[in-house]
Parts: structure tokens; C-alpha cells; sequence
């Protein structure tokens, strides 16, 4: 396996940090984690009262939003609200149906940033400049915006769904 890409380590076998993921999942106990989380949700269930809030979801639109939006409102019983980042640069359209899919299929509300387009041209070339990564702005608003909005609404839980540098 070539070792080019940014970031990627391998073990003394010559195994890929993500195939070593991978194979760890195999020694999981999932019924464990199932029990945890279902005390964690047990622990913020209704603590805004009822018909408010109770934990907040970073979605994009993709599999992992609809995986967490299900497991926690379907399986668990909250009522989350999904935070979400929209960039200036062109949407498909499968991913805006994806994003309304979310909402319409699990009743949920969506609040959205839109970043402001002047602002990000600036830091879309400085960080190209800086780092290599002209997304690195919107990177960021990614894993901040849903953690400022969450802390606004008073709500302790707030669920990402996989970690890209970690799988």
C-alpha cells in the first residue's frame, strides 16, 4: 500500500491505520455501547421539559445523519434539532434531497449556516495559502457551529457522526 497519503500510518505488520479500525470493531461489545447510550439518552431525555429540545445533531445529509438522526428519535426517543453547515460552492442535488430527507422523514428541524460569501473567498485563499486546504474554513464551521448552537440552546448532548481522521 503506498504510504503518500497525508497522515497515514501503518503497523510493524505493514497494516493500514484504517484497516487496524476496522478489524478493532470486531472487539467491540455493542450490546454494552447499545446499554450506554441508551443511558446517556435516559439522562437527557425531557431535561428542557416537554416538547423542547433534548440534544442536538451535527448532520450533513449523508448516511451517517440519517443513522443518527434515526437512532436517536426513532430508537431513542429524543427530540433533537440538526445543525448543519452549507458552503457557498454548488450543491448536487441528491445532496439538498438528502438534507430534506432528514427533516421530512424524521420530523425534525434543521438550522443551517450559510457562511458569509465575502468573507469566505478571504479565508478559502488564505488557507490554501497556509495550510494547502482551501476547505479548511468550512472544516472548521463544521465542527464548531453545532457545538456554539448546541451550548445557545442549552443542550449537554450533542452527537457527530463518524470521525474522518479516525476511520
Amino acid at each position: 500500500m503506498p504510504d503518500t497519503r497525508p497522515g497515514i500510518t501503518f503497523n510493524e505488520e505493514g497494516v493500514c491505520w484504517a484497516c487496524q479500525v476496522h478489524d478493532n470493531r470486531k472487539l467491540i461489545d455493542w450490546e454494552a455501547r447499545m446499554k450506554e447510550l441508551e443511558a446517556i439518552c435516559d439522562k437527557y431525555r425531557g431535561m428542557n421539559g416537554p416538547g423542547n429540545y433534548d440534544c442536538a445533531i451535527a448532520v450533513s445529509g449523508g448516511k451517517d445523519s440519517h443513522f443518527q438522526v434515526y437512532m436517536l428519535k426513532e430508537k431513542m426517543g429524543m427530540n433533537p434539532v440538526l445543525f448543519t453547515v452549507e458552503d457557498n460552492f454548488t450543491q448536487t442535488d441528491a445532496g439538498i434531497r438528502n438534507l430534506r430527507n432528514i427533516s421530512s422523514e424524521f420530523g425534525c428541524n434543521i438550522i443551517s449556516l450559510k457562511p458569509d460569501i465575502r468573507a469566505q473567498k478571504i479565508l478559502t485563499r488564505k488557507s490554501f495559502e497556509l495550510y494547502g486546504k482551501p476547505t479548511w474554513m468550512i472544516d472548521r464551521l463544521i465542527y464548531t457551529y453545532p457545538l456554539i448552537m448546541s451550548i445557545k440552546f442549552n443542550l449537554p448532548l450533542l452527537v457527530y457522526g463518524e470521525n474522518v481522521g479516525y476511520e
